[in-house]
């Protein structure tokens, strides 16, 4: 929130324009509605796919300055032929992407915005699932719990961006902010946290151990899966995006659609979980055997120990 900055020249064409704000919000919801009637149990929208292709697989982007849902190959396309139309907002991640500039794109005005959104998602939204899941039983409303509910139990609560956290007694709802696109995580530590930064900050890196820097243990013959974690885990975009919490393994909804069966594994969600242990900065070598498990029940093809 206290970021101020702009982004590209022609990201900055687009917010001069009059109107931009309830475009921005109209396309928001349109990408969010996907995500948001499964949690109130409801379905009004079909699966989006292109325009051009029809396919509903690739990843697609909605053009920010007319009605028009397309791959990356056919927004190219459409940009082209459209001049001055180069913005598309990304339907898996939110962000806006500037086509001519073939990069993700940011200002502190687009950021105020989609504060505004997930304030009235949140005022707004968790009425609909509230009544979904008073009215019927079995709906994925009245199954799913706050993500959050553990922090009502006695450990403290800060939900992105500074928006208000919800009430214990409103452990049938949903945080639906926390379903939708784009996501950013606020954080303000408190004073604890502050004298742990400064104190590890102080500590040199070769006492401390360099974060990322371990080995595997080798559980039978897996060398040739350490070569590849290792790989994985060193790969900036597949490490940002496991540590950026863009996949949380305490929030995953495949498991949630699957809950109560214990043969359900989620290859992210050990993904994540091996990540976020690689870079705790401990020196000792890291076992993955969670991933191991995994592995072996999600591709049983891969089950044992043989090279």
């Amino acid at each position: 929130p206290a970021w101020g900055g702009s982004g590209c020249k022609h990201l900055q064409e687009w917010l001069s324009s009059s109107g931009w704000q309830t475009t921005y919000h109209t396309i928001l919801k349109f990408v969010n509605a996907m995500r948001l009637q499964k949690q109130c149990g409801t379905k009004v929208l079909q699966a989006q796919s292109c325009f051009k292709c029809s396919d509903t697989a690739k990843r697609l982007f909605v053009s920010c300055h007319g009605v028009f849902v397309g791959c990356r190959e056919h927004m190219l396309e459409h940009t082209k032929s459209n001049s001055k139309e180069f913005l598309g907002m990304d339907m898996v991640r939110g962000e806006l992407f500037c086509f001519a500039c073939n990069d993700m794109v940011y200002d502190a005005r687009v950021e105020a915005e989609r504060t505004t959104f997930l304030k009235e998602i949140i005022a707004e939204g968790t009425k609909a699932v509230r009544k979904a899941a008073n009215s019927n039983d079995s709906s994925p409303a009245k199954k799913i719990k706050l993500e959050d509910e553990a922090s009502t139990n006695g450990a403290s609560h800060a939900s992105q961006d500074g928006t208000s956290p919800p009430n214990a007694n409103q452990s049938n709802v949903t945080r639906l902010d926390l379903h939708c696109v784009p996501r950013r995580k606020g954080w303000t530590p408190n004073k604890e946290q502050v004298e742990k930064l400064k104190q590890h900050a102080e500590v040199p890196a070769a006492v401390q151990g360099v974060a990322g820097l371990r080995g595997f243990h080798n559980v039978g013959n897996t060398c040739f899966l350490n070569c590849v974690l290792q790989g994985l885990v060193h790969n900036p975009g597949v490490r940002d995006y496991f540590l950026g919490d863009f996949h949380n393994r305490h929030r995953c909804l495949k498991k949630r659609e699957v809950e109560g069966r214990q043969e359900a594994v989620c290859m992210g969600c050990e993904m994540d979980r091996l990540v976020n242990d690689f870079f705790k900065g401990t020196k000792n070598a890291y076992t993955p055997h969670h991933f191991l498990y995994g592995m072996w029940k999600s591709s049983q093809h891969l089950a044992g120990y043989e090279q």
